[in-house]
């Protein structure tokens, strides 16, 4: 068994995750990392990076590019998750022992989670294939990101005209930044292989966390970051069952819908907390505390520049 995996290939390495974790590893500096991308994408990689273009729903085409990799990483979007079985596939013909999904966020172990949203219930399959394969999945479970969720809107705060949704049964979640999963991916792959495989072999979820926050504490920095009081915003109070049934019904219609499954997601997690033991692997990936009140203000920056 080797005691470090030297070779790691990215795929959606320009994403808005996929930026950072390649900038993270050519950080860290102890792997060669390749990049798998689109024949028509333009993206420029620094020289330290190999890069091979081409289809990637071809076979041929990802074996090349998987020859002699010890770890594969997804970070495509969602509308190429469907393509991660091929991939789980091909990095079994390869020889590559550790395969990291995209759709970071929720747990495996969680039926609630995986019973609920469509994308879990794919990912599920490709756990069971890839241990019938003897590869090691990690899931990466990061709930929401706070940062980049924020900045897009997506957690219910419009700013340009000072409207809130707050979900009044809403508990205490976990929620990550962009940032701190790029550092923990980094670290992860980092780690002995022996490691690895003690923590990840049985058990495929990776919990990560920057915060264990409730709405009331997201909502008390966003009115410090805005300079604004309660009374100046427009606030809707809706309970997490709504939520979860306007993802069901977007499901229902689209079962590749982002939004249906932001919803149900973040449904799910308002509902029940968590999601998952908090921050069970931050020791472990040696991550750094980081401060919520400056996550947020710099988060709403970016969202009101863009109106």
């Amino acid at each position: 068994m080797p005691e470090q995996l030297n070779n790691v290939a990215l795929v959606g390495a320009t994403g808005n995750i996929g930026r950072k974790v390649l900038a993270a590893l050519l950080e860290q500096n102890q792997h060669s990392i390749t990049a798998i991308t689109r024949a028509t994408s333009k993206a420029l990689f620094p020289p330290a990076v190999t890069v091979h273009r081409g289809d990637l729903k071809d076979p041929a085409f990802l074996r090349s590019s998987l020859a002699g990799q010890d770890i594969l990483v997804s970070l495509v979007a969602h509308d190429a998750l469907e393509d991660e079985a091929q991939f789980l596939e091909v990095a079994k013909q390869a020889g590559v022992k550790v395969f990291v999904p995209s759709d970071f966020g929720n747990p495996l172990s969680d039926q609630r989670f995986t019973g609920a949203i469509p994308s879990m219930k794919r990912k599920l399959e490709i756990a069971l294939r890839a241990r019938e394969a003897g590869i090691i999945m990690i899931n990466v479970v990061t709930s929401f990101w706070i940062d980049l969720m924020l900045e897009n809107d997506l957690l219910e705060y419009k700013f340009a005209q000072r409207q809130a949704t707050l979900y009044t049964d809403s508990l205490a979640a976990n929620v990550s930044t962009t940032n701190q999963v790029a550092l923990a991916i980094a670290r992860l792959l980092a780690l002995p292989y022996s490691t690895i495989c003690k923590h990840f072999e049985e058990e495929s979820d990776l919990h990560i966390s920057s915060f264990l926050v409730s709405q009331p504490d997201i909502f008390g920095m966003v009115l410090k970051a805005t300079r604004t009081r309660e009374q100046d915003w427009t606030i809707f109070r809706q309970r997490s069952e709504d939520l979860l049934s306007k993802g069901e019904a977007g499901i229902l219609i689209d079962q590749n819908d982002v939004q249906a499954m932001v919803d149900l997601s973040l449904g799910l997690t308002y509902k029940y907390g968590g999601p998952g033991p908090v921050g069970k692997h931050n020791a472990l990936l040696r991550l750094p505390r980081e401060d919520l009140e400056v996550v947020i203000k710099q988060a709403v920056q970016v969202a009101e520049s863009r109106h």
